[in-house]
């Protein structure tokens, strides 16, 4: 084999400076940042609220898409769970027993079966305490570049195994990788030095689980707490924890794919257009005869043309593409709706509240109606323009009691203060506003 070495991964020490990252290595070259940040992006406890609330979820019934992958690589998934289809994850999540992290992820290794495993958790930041976190680099992705089709998605790694569950591995995806806890070790390989040189030895064009051997020919990056890395989607590769406790995780910029190429936006916005009329689905009985021709049934062919109407009805597809597209914006590229805020906390006129101009409200009219946007979920209400007037003066970012805010709107008053308590409970249910207890 011919003894071709990889480039050497560029390290910057101390913040980023997101211009010259931009410019210089974003879909160009992997690039290292030591210790950028000034506290952690996530915490422990983080970490574990996480996989509490999506054990306690798996406990409901409700499918998660949460894996493990035991100490034989195979894997345990909550994506399936149904009240039909249960899955035995559930029973090595974390619950309120368990007091820390790391005592969770050591008694579970106290398991034969998972004396090594890794916890793999997908899309993740749709949960309110890690979507206040991640956001700010959500939105530093998506206000620089092309907003991706598909959307910015997140994965958690998490675990004492030695080395990627699925092996070496290329995806549709630009990669930044934060180190939360313990030390990796990454393994990156160009595309072209993969299929020129190394003569592409994965079998699917995607995975290889034997890839040592082709470790001579990566870049090898050692990774500490704190550290972020981030590759092109052209890299394969893989990390290696060496038996030792360790979490990652990943924010991606998904890249359409040959067969998966359509907007999410359009995608989504079509599918609401056809699913909202339950008039399009007919009663379809099977009326041909044995060695006759099969003729189309004039109901099949009705439905179908009920939707091509309404995909027609510039209105109906302006109003839902303009959702959609809200949906995006206010989640800062996500292809995920964030959960609503479910905490249960009663609110009054006393109550304070906070907004952040960096994070503001996103609305839209369209049709007579107002559409307002927050952390990927929507709400749709009759175009008033004291509606309007509240989102500008939360949107001027504020910490103040309700009492205050609805006299400062005195003047445009249009509900009264218990349905303005309302409206402000809605919002704060969307995470378009928060809750303090200091002015």
């Amino acid at each position: 084999m011919e003894d071709v070495r990889s480039e050497e991964i560029k390290t910057i020490n101390g913040r980023i400076n997101w211009s010259l990252f931009f410019e210089e290595y974003w879909k160009k070259c992997p690039v290292l940042y030591k210790a950028p940040l000034s506290e952690p992006i996530l915490t422990n406890d983080d970490i574990l609220k996480l996989l509490y609330i999506q054990g306690k979820k798996i406990r409901k019934s409700e499918p998660c898409d949460i894996t493990i992958y035991d100490k034989d690589r195979i894997a345990i998934k909550g994506a399936i769970t149904s009240k039909r289809n249960r899955t035995e994850i559930e029973q090595f999540l974390p619950t309120q027993e368990n007091d820390s992290l790391s005592n969770y992820l050591i008694k579970l290794s106290e398991i034969y079966r998972f004396k090594e495993y890794c916890i793999f958790s997908n899309g993740f930041h749709i949960y309110g305490h890690i979507w206040r976190k991640l956001k700010p680099f959500f939105k530093i992705i998506f206000e620089n570049v092309d907003v991706s089709p598909l959307g910015l998605h997140t994965d958690l790694f998490i675990g004492n195994y030695t080395k990627t569950s699925f092996g070496a591995h290329k995806d549709n995806l630009d990669n930044f990788m934060f180190m939360i806890f313990g030390f990796k070790k990454m393994l990156l390989w160009h595309d072209k030095l993969w299929k020129d040189v190394l003569k592409n030895p994965s079998e699917d064009n995607y995975t290889l689980l034997d890839y040592e051997k082709y470790i001579p020919y990566s870049i090898q990056v050692n990774l500490e707490p704190g550290d972020i890395l981030y590759w092109p989607s052209e890299y394969w590769h893989v990390g290696e924890n060496g038996n030792q406790f360790s979490a990652s995780i990943n924010i991606d910029y998904l890249i359409p794919s040959e067969t998966n190429s359509i907007d999410t936006t359009i995608e989504n916005s079509l599918r609401n257009i056809i699913f909202s009329d339950q008039n399009i689905h007919s009663k379809i009985r099977y009326h041909s005869k044995y060695n006759n021709p099969v003729h189309l049934p004039d109901e099949l062919y009705r439905s179908f043309t009920n939707i091509t109407s309404r995909l027609n009805d510039e209105n109906l597809v302006k109003l839902n593409l303009t959702i959609e597209w809200l949906r995006k914006v206010s989640a800062y590229g996500s292809n995920r709706s964030i959960i609503e805020n479910d905490t249960k906390i009663e609110i009054d006129k006393d109550t304070i509240i906070r907004s952040n101009p960096l994070y503001p409200i996103h609305y839209s009219v369209i049709s007579h109606k107002l559409i307002v946007a927050s952390a990927g979920n929507i709400l749709v209400w009759p175009n008033k323009k004291e509606l309007i007037k509240l989102i500008h003066v939360l949107n001027e970012g504020m910490i103040i009691s309700l009492n205050k805010l609805y006299k400062r709107i005195d003047g445009d008053i249009f509900i009264d203060l218990e349905a303005f308590i309302f409206l402000v409970q809605t919002l704060f249910k969307i995470h378009a506003i928060e809750l303090t207890d200091k002015i």
